[in-house]
């Protein structure tokens, strides 16, 4: 119906490319809300997403998803990595990839149109085509501020300074891409929009943003100019993120901070498959103006590729110049960090018949069929009344005697009648790709059973 009715206003070629492009941008604006929003925004008075670039890089950071069931927020996402869990939850970087990705596809059928508009350049026309760039260059900003997110998130956690250098160099491209808003806003838009209060932030113009994105990009090269780790009593301190996951055959980069109240003598990663040599690869020191090396350095490594394969495991080893050691993690060979080495990225498959209706107060079984070809590593149930006041529950999914079926019953307690039951079933493969049951790229991403 929207490509016949463009097809009307801007011609048979171009009208079905604006429809589609429309079509995919308006996705844009509810991913952003889902996937990362500061609660200060909530307030129609305070949020006006469209325009605001949501706060300086560290208050981003900190922000949680609207939606904290289906997507992983930066802090959660920074201590899977370095605790060594997985989440069956949209990781930051998953999000990263999409906003690309659609930011990419709206982009193309904009130029695509353009290109045969000929005679059909209204100003309406001209007019779509200015909110469309801005929307896609919306959706690229936070394709890299998303990088720019996690990467803060782990340097919190770790203190490893590479982390923090990772987030200025993200922050810096998505301050690029708000460039490319202002440029497509350009004078189509008023120099100050009126949408409320000024003191909210909803007045002013999208280059009044890319301002105070300088201003806080400013403010953490600061932060990064003056950092001095904590020195440490007796042997070296290493800050280090630790490495969860490697494709075969790919080099792979080892980065680290180490400190020491003696200068620093040497830094190595012991590495190989269990069971076989241990090989010893010393960590460069990197240049840097901003590093005294007699208080830290900062170092790294490249495990060949040929070396990166199934069953990789490797831990970091410092010494000072008193002869002082530190293994991490602390010890070292006797439980070295294990590397998942794999070109698997698809997640398992989940098939499911919905429960539309249920008696309420009695116990509730809810079961699944869930494969993959590298093993199911757990199946989880999440459930909780239709209501915000309560949080949801989760039980563990146990295997049958039917081959690839998992079954959960809930207790008949928690089947309460005041609301009706909403649930979502989550699964994780052995290689830590996770899923969740809705799909939310095409349908409801939970199940809602009417109690009766």
């Amino acid at each position: 119906v929207w490509e016949v009715e463009f097809e009307r206003r801007f011609g048979a070629e171009a009208g079905p490319l604006v429809a589609r492009a429309l079509h995919r941008a308006s996705r844009i604006l509810p991913r952003i809300v889902a996937y990362n929003y500061p609660y200060n925004l909530f307030p129609t008075t305070r949020g006006w997403i469209e325009k605001q670039r949501m706060g300086d890089l560290p208050e981003y950071a900190a922000a949680l998803p609207s939606d904290t069931q289906q997507f992983q927020s930066f802090a959660g996402a920074a201590r899977d990595q370095i605790q060594g869990q997985s989440s069956a939850k949209i990781h930051p970087l998953d999000s990263s990839a999409w906003f690309a990705r659609l930011s990419a596809e709206v982009l193309s059928l904009v130029e695509a149109a353009e290109a045969r508009a000929k005679g059909a350049r209204t100003p309406e026309f001209a007019a779509t085509v200015v909110d469309l760039r801005i929307l896609a260059y919306l959706a690229l900003y936070h394709a890299r501020r998303c990088q720019a997110g996690y990467s803060y998130a782990l340097w919190e956690q770790s203190q490893d300074l590479h982390m923090l250098d990772d987030a200025l160099s993200h922050e810096e491209s998505a301050i690029e891409a708000w460039a490319q808003i202002v440029a497509a806003a350009g004078n189509a838009y008023a120099d100050d929009l009126p949408l409320g209060l000024a003191r909210a932030g909803l007045t002013g113009h999208w280059r009044d943003e890319r301002t105070a994105l300088r201003q806080g990009l400013a403010a953490l090269q600061a932060e990064r100019s003056t950092f001095r780790p904590a020195q440490p009593d007796t042997k070296p301190h290493i800050a280090h993120v630790p490495l969860r996951r490697a494709r075969p055959g790919e080099d792979l980069l080892v980065r680290a901070t180490v400190s020491a109240s003696a200068p620093v003598a040497r830094v190595w990663v012991n590495y190989g498959r269990e069971g076989s040599e241990v090989r010893t690869l010393d960590l460069e020191r990197k240049e840097s103006p901003q590093v005294d090396p007699s208080e830290f350095c900062l170092c790294q490594a490249v495990i060949p590729g040929d070396q990166v394969r199934e069953g990789l495991r490797y831990w970091i080893k410092a010494l000072d110049a008193e002869g002082r050691q530190t293994a991490f993690p602390e010890k070292g060979a006797d439980a070295p960090l294990a590397v998942t080495v794999t070109g698997d990225e698809r997640p398992p498959t989940v098939i499911h018949e919905p429960i539309r209706s249920a008696p309420a107060r009695q116990p509730l079984t809810v079961t699944a069929q869930v494969y993959d070809p590298s093993g199911v590593a757990w199946v989880r149930l999440r459930y909780r009344s239709v209501t915000q006041f309560h949080d949801y529950r989760t039980l563990d999914m146990q295997p049958t005697d039917r081959a690839d079926v998992y079954q959960a019953t809930l207790p008949g307690g928690h089947v309460d009648p005041q609301w009706d039951l909403m649930y979502l079933i989550e699964a994780m493969d052995a290689c830590g790709n996770g899923t969740i049951y809705p799909d939310l790229e095409v349908e409801t991403p939970y199940v809602v059973v009417r109690l009766e």
